[in-house]
């Protein structure tokens, strides 16, 4: 890692930063023109559900009536668990969905898709870059059930990683499972397409490839950049963030406390820490976030329209067994470590599983915080959790001691 600078000029670092040949390879693997990138695109939830939407729509600009839907759906129920398919894959094959309304945003469900000739309606959630908040999930599909009765739901969790959802009902669905079904549409009948709509589709197509699935090249090159340049890597995403400054203070409150806390995430909504001595013990299993793999119990502060939450996560590995006896034993008692799961979810090693979820201030989507009295709040919050680390950690270094 390149000494830290004694100036406070940050042009050296910059310059080495730009200057580095990994970093010129990283821009010839990423570098061609990308309408979405140059639209924001890439982190960006909003812009990727109304991207869906169009293309999801079939009665949108396209042209290409329900053969995007109908592709999607049928894969999205092809990988859903028997139990959570309201119909099979096979009965959309050769069902006309011409017809199907996509709503955005309806009732703050970011896609709704209303078969009515089906009888059917597909609820999906898109979480690009945030976690859940606020029992969301249950709320929607309490909106579902009352608003539209009678009808068939099909409750599909959207993530970058395909993650589980802390409801049991929802189906974990990826980018990367999305990435393969559209790019099969694009190989086969690429020939009906209009050449606007073939760009754009292999822009996106691009977009999700690069930024939202693994690629080793590209992650052993921002491995090795990383560890050249962290001071000016930081440096350039703590001044394009755009965070909020309640959200820079809660980074630097978590910060603050580096003997206590890791930080293994941070952006425009969230911080996510993990105990260092949680960090320390745990086995390195997590699926995702390669660096960070031995954090899979973990924090976070989530804050958006005036909300801020503090939730403890278990988080999906590629060990389910350690996963789920690590789960059991911390959820045990609720008494013990103040862990409990949501009413009817199960421990399941596959699943994530959310241990606490609490709110701790809400000033209200266009109102102004009282910054001392959130840290104060979250700091409080924080304390409580770390008086109940040591227990936590040697619970945990118990079941491992006994595999």
């Amino acid at each position: 890692m390149e000494a830290k600078q004694s100036s406070n000029d940050p042009t050296p670092l910059l310059d080495a930063l730009v200057t580095d040949d990994d970093l010129q390879r990283l821009e010839d693997r990423l570098g061609a023109f990308n309408v979405f990138e140059a639209l924001g695109v890439v982190r960006a939830e909003v812009r990727h559900s109304n991207f869906l939407a169009w293309l999801l729509d079939p009665m949108e600009s396209h042209g290409r009536g329900d053969l995007f839907l109908k592709a999607v759906l049928m894969d999205m129920l092809k990988n859903a668990p028997a139990d959570l398919r309201p119909l099979s894959a096979a009965h959309l094959d050769g069902a006309d969905l011409d017809s199907a309304e996509v709503r955005r945003e309806w009732r703050r469900i970011d896609l709704l898709v209303i078969c009515k000739e089906q009888n059917f309606a597909v609820i999906i959630e898109n979480k690009v870059d945030s976690g859940e908040h606020s029992s969301q999930l249950e709320r929607y599909e309490q909106i579902a059930r009352t608003e539209l009765p009678g009808m068939r739901h099909f409750f599909v969790f959207l993530t970058p990683d395909g993650d589980a959802a802390s409801d049991k009902d929802w189906v974990a669905y990826s980018y990367a499972q999305l990435h393969g079904v559209l790019r099969r549409v694009r190989d086969h009948a690429e020939q009906s397409f209009g050449p606007d709509v073939k760009i754009f589709l292999d822009h996106y197509l691009s977009l999700v490839s690069n930024h939202m699935m693994n690629d080793e090249e590209i992650d052993e090159l921002c491995r090795r950049i990383y560890k050249r340049h962290q001071e000016a890597i930081d440096l350039v995403v703590e001044r394009a963030m755009g965070e909020s400054p309640i959200q820079a203070a809660l980074h630097d409150l978590v910060a603050a406390q580096s003997d206590r806390w890791v930080i293994t995430k941070r952006n425009k909504t969230e911080v996510r820490f993990v105990p260092k001595p949680w960090y320390d013990v745990l086995p390195p299993v997590r699926e995702a976030y390669k660096d960070h793999r031995s954090g899979w119990i973990a924090c976070y502060l989530w804050c958006k329209d005036g909300y801020l939450e503090f939730s403890v996560w278990i988080l999906k590995t590629s060990n389910p067994e350690v996963q789920e006896r690590v789960a059991k034993r911390l959820l045990q008692s609720p008494d013990e470590f103040g862990f409990a799961l949501k009413r009817r979810r199960q421990i399941v090693g596959t699943q994530a599983l959310q241990l606490v979820s609490k709110a701790i201030d809400d000033w209200g989507e266009h109102g102004e915080p009282d910054e001392d009295s959130v840290i104060e709040k979250t700091k409080r919050e924080l304390d409580a959790l770390w008086s109940r680390v040591p227990a936590v950690t040697e619970a945990i270094r118990s079941v491992l001691a006994t595999g």
